[in-house]
């Protein structure tokens, strides 16, 4: 109860009128558009395990001059399933970041797969942030199947791969025999920056994990090393942001890689997945 109450204040203190109209009414914004927003909102870009469909699509939301807001996104893998839009949300994080502060619940018109809203007379300082590029922000449709969200996608810069890849002594070649299993988020975004963050589960006492690294190549090779993402322990619980050069974007977007993470036993690697 507390929580609805919470993103309604955000919403009366945001937003003075609120039209919901259908598509072809945005034809009546005479105001100058100040910027577009085409945000990749994709499944793979949420934090957290996403039992829905897999979906990517594009979100539009324009920004204008009087300080008002349109925004339209179809999502035709909810809409198969009947799963209603519940909100659309913007937040404040990089791709890696989890549950970012709540900066807005965008009210508008929901359906199964579909939310559209023209939302009028909005703060200076709302709209001042939703144009500046410094600070990461990100978009977040939750539906009723998914509370924690079903699709995110960053505003300030746009995703162009993600992926969460199962990490396992089983793809390691020949496999080694652990109960150490892990999660490795990777996410490169247009300016060339990759977010990183490895989840260790059963990290067993007599062998922990020590480091990971990405490696290009297939699931059958002993490929090359592209980057470290974490030289200890302790630097694997947090997330890793690297700038990457423009040899290793290239690299990354149009070659195989995977995620190996090592241990004192294991320095070729304990545990291994394919990201790419």
């Amino acid at each position: 109860m507390k929580s609805s109450l919470y993103q309604y204040l955000i919403i009366f203190l945001l937003v003075g009128v609120v039209s919901c109209s259908k598509p072809n009414n945005y034809a009546e914004f005479t105001s100058e558009v100040r910027r577009e927003f085409k945000v990749t909102v994709a499944t793979t870009n949420e934090n957290h395990y996403v039992r829905s469909p897999y979906s990517s699509v594009i979100l539009n939301l324009k920004v204008f001059a009087d300080n008002s807001i349109n925004y339209l996104v179809f999502i035709d893998s909810a809409r198969n399933h009947g799963d209603f839009i519940k909100s659309v949300e913007v937040r404040l994080g990089d791709p890696i970041t989890e549950n970012g502060t709540l900066l807005a619940v965008l009210p508008g018109k929901f359906a199964p797969g579909y939310a559209q809203a023209i939302i009028k007379d909005l703060r200076a300082s709302f709209i001042d942030t939703l144009l500046n590029n410094n600070i990461p922000k990100y978009i977040n449709v939750v539906t009723y199947a998914e509370p924690l969200g079903l699709v995110r996608g960053q505003m300030n810069s746009d995703i162009v791969f993600s992926n969460n890849v199962n990490l396992s002594g089983k793809n390691i070649l020949p496999n080694v025999p652990t109960a150490t299993t892990g999660l490795g988020l990777i996410r490169i975004t247009t300016d060339l920056m990759l977010y990183s963050k490895i989840l260790i589960t059963n990290d067993e006492a007599a062998d922990p994990v020590t480091g990971a690294k990405l490696f290009s190549g297939n699931v059958f090779d002993t490929g090359l090393e592209v980057l470290t993402l974490a030289n200890s322990p302790s630097q694997l619980t947090n997330p890793k942001i690297v700038n990457l050069s423009a040899a290793q974007y290239g690299q990354l977007l149009n070659a195989a890689f995977y995620i190996n993470v090592t241990s004192a036993t294991y320095t070729n690697g304990k545990i291994r997945g394919q990201a790419k």
